[in-house]
């Protein structure tokens, strides 16, 4: 999250209002292309997880070798990718005139540097997996170090304006993927980066897409929702889409803490699936739920109290200012359901029932969220404030439908762990 902030911060105070939109609306796009990442590194950890709970050692390295092959291969089509639809894209969501150039030089510069925002994705799911999140958090402060010191050096000194935030961002990103591959391989890691891991194994290259896709599809849609959102602010002018970009991130810290509980539910979870301790893992699930509430309660707070300061933090634009205030006088109300919403589905994301978190995530920002975005801007005339009130809906209905599904009980129905079973018992077979 910090990679985006700090260059929002230097692009708004060295740069321009504009080139602060342009960073803005270069998110969703961003997000939009690497979900595939996401999705299939979340289902990489949950595997990891679910095999280290059974000490499968031969079957992690079979699945950290699948899937490095396999994030080779995601790693040049999203770069490739992303080159050819950031313009097109960029116009559909009605981009301001001034702010199109160099939104589409800021992203064609990160979309070159794709490898090495995999890379360190990989190896962070390698390691929640495995249940060591420590390592993962010193390489990424290393990396956002270097990122400051090269966006006050490319744009400060350098004049380079956007395009020095995104080689900053690339070369940062960079720096925490080699750090995590010279770890792997002087620590004798269970895992190794060589040239024999790379060799991708049919029956979890098939678990990973199965799992992967549906949480991938999720980030996705969301992304696309976001740019729906984008485009609707971008209608109001440079000023707002700056001050909204301002305020997403923001967002984006105030839910961080519940995140980072989602997916260590989701690790902790899938370790105990594995070896079928249902209890401890629903333990695991309640216990992170209120601590995501707690912590949401915390940020809620203290953004509401220093809207005004956070936001000339990053922009004394006038007309930012007043925005990025109501902004975030409005959208601090979702953050306790997002933060509980998100840790009660990490034990739904840890059986595997991805498909369940699609349909959920759909309803909320396609059946809910964006037909209000439009009914509350456009019909019933609130303009920008409708579209602040429709994006606080969508945590609430996901947070009914994930405790829904955690009172259930459904989640202990987890066919990966029947179909990584079998695997083992066919490997067995296959040595006789």
């Amino acid at each position: 999250m910090l990679y985006n902030v700090i260059d929002m911060y230097f692009v708004g105070r060295y740069v321009s209002t504009a080139g602060q939109a342009a960073v803005t609306v270069s998110g969703p796009i961003m997000l939009m292309l690497v979900s595939a990442v996401l999705g299939m590194a979340m289902a990489v950890t949950v595997l990891i997880g679910q095999h280290q709970g059974r000490g499968d050692t031969e079957g992690i390295k079979s699945i950290a070798s699948t899937a490095n092959g396999f994030f080779l291969i995601v790693s040049l089509v999203i770069t490739v990718l992303g080159l050819l639809i950031c313009r097109p894209l960029l116009m559909l969501m009605n981009t301001p005139p001034e702010v199109l150039p160099m939104a589409i030089q800021f992203l064609s510069i990160i979309f070159t540097g794709t490898i090495f925002m995999t890379g360190y994705n990989l190896i962070g799911a390698y390691q929640r997996g495995l249940g060591d999140s420590k390592s993962a958090m010193y390489f990424i402060i290393v990396s956002v170090v270097a990122n400051i010191v090269l966006d006050y050096l490319f744009i400060r000194w350098f004049k380079m304006g956007v395009a020095g935030a995104a080689w900053a961002t690339v070369i940062a990103q960079g720096v925490a993927f080699v750090m995590g591959v010279i770890y792997f391989r002087r620590n004798d890691h269970i895992i190794r980066f060589n040239k024999k891991s790379f060799a991708i194994n049919k029956f979890y290259l098939k678990q990973i897409v199965k799992i992967g896709l549906p949480s991938s599809l999720q980030q996705t849609l969301l992304a696309v929702s976001f740019s729906v959102f984008n485009g609707l602010i971008n209608g109001y002018g440079a000023a707002a889409s700056a001050a909204y970009g301002i305020g997403s991130r923001i967002d984006s810290f105030a839910i961080l803490p519940a995140q980072a509980l989602g997916l260590s539910v989701s690790s902790v979870a899938a370790q105990n699936l594995g070896v079928k301790n249902y209890d401890r893992a629903k333990k695991a699930t309640i216990n992170g739920m209120f601590l995501a509430g707690v912590t949401s309660l915390v940020m809620t707070v203290l953004i509401y109290v220093f809207a005004k300061s956070i936001v000339m933090f990053f922009n004394t634009d006038p007309a930012v200012v007043a925005t990025g205030t109501m902004y975030l006088h409005t959208i601090p109300i979702m953050y306790i359901p997002f933060g509980v919403m998100w840790t009660a589905g990490g034990v739904v994301l840890a059986s595997g029932k991805t498909m369940y978190t699609l349909f959920v995530s759909l309803f909320s920002q396609y059946i809910v969220r964006i037909p209000a975005a439009i009914i509350f801007s456009e019909v019933l005339g609130f303009g920008i404030h409708g579209i602040y009130y429709a994006m606080i809906l969508g945590p609430f209905v996901g947070l009914i439908a994930n405790v829904a599904f955690l009172i259930s009980g459904k989640w202990k129905n987890s066919k990966i762990l029947v179909a990584s079973k079998l695997m083992g018992e066919y490997e067995e077979l296959e040595k006789v």
